[in-house]
């Protein structure tokens, strides 16, 4: 299996979980994620080669996410690495000294 189907089978598992996935060709193959809730922030998975020879998916820190035999893994951490941003981005905001500076100066 190539890296395209590798990370089509990714894709079709992160948007059963609601995610938002994007397919680039490439090169490299790259498959764009992001939650609907904070579209401008996402993670780029590539395939990469692991420490086994095998095909592993990776982030675009590099960090080896699973093996590209483990897609639900692979997508749970993908998921749990977006997870804080999403939740920050969702939080209500909270009046305090910013609030009200911004909020005067009419930012």
């Amino acid at each position: 299996m190539n890296a395209v189907r590798h990370l089509d089978t990714l894709g079709g598992e992160l948007a059963a979980r609601g995610h938002r996935v994007a397919l680039r060709y490439g090169p490299p193959a790259l498959l764009r994620v992001s939650h609907p809730a904070l579209p401008v922030l996402g993670e780029s998975v590539a395939v990469r080669p692991g420490p086994d020879g095998l095909p592993w998916f990776a982030a675009s820190t590099g960090v080896l996410l699973a093996p590209c035999s483990d897609v639900p893994e692979a997508a749970r951490k993908v998921v749990d690495g977006l997870a804080p941003f999403v939740a920050a981005s969702t939080a209500p905001v909270r009046p305090g000294r910013w609030g009200r500076l911004f909020s005067r100066s009419g930012m």
